[in-house]
C-alpha cells in the first residue's frame, strides 16, 4: 500500500533535500539517498507552478499509482519525485515509462 512506502514527514523530506543526490530530466527532478530500510520509499512533491489543484492532484495520483507497482522497488532508497511542467500533458503510460527511465539511472 502507498502508506508503507510513503515519505510524509516534513523534517525527513527536508533532510533528503539537504543530503540527497539529484537527477534531472525534462519531466522530473529526482532527489534520492541510500537508506538501511528494507524497501524503497517515495515522496511526490508537486509545485504550484504546475497548475491548479485538480491538475496537481492528478499528477500526484498518477505518480503514486506508478510507484505502488511491484517493479518500482529499487532497493534501499528514499526517493523524492518532483514532476516538471511537461508531465501535465503526458498520458499515464508515457509518464510511467519516463519515470522508469529516470529511476533506472539511480546509482
Amino acid at each position: 500500500s502507498w502508506r508503507r512506502i510513503r515519505i510524509a514527514d516534513e523534517r525527513e523530506i527536508a533532510s533528503i533535500f539537504q543530503s540527497g543526490r539529484r537527477l534531472k530530466s525534462q519531466d522530473f527532478t529526482v532527489v534520492y539517498r541510500r537508506t538501511h530500510a528494507p524497501s524503497t520509499r517515495y515522496g511526490v512533491l508537486v509545485s504550484r507552478r504546475l497548475g491548479h489543484a485538480v491538475i496537481r492532484n492528478r499528477i500526484k495520483r498518477r505518480c503514486r499509482e506508478i510507484v505502488r507497482q511491484p517493479d518500482m522497488q529499487y532497493g534501499a532508497y528514499d526517493i523524492l519525485i518532483l514532476p516538471q511542467r511537461t508531465t501535465v500533458d503526458l498520458q499515464p503510460t508515457a509518464l510511467r515509462e519516463r519515470l522508469h527511465t529516470m529511476l533506472d539511472r539511480l546509482s
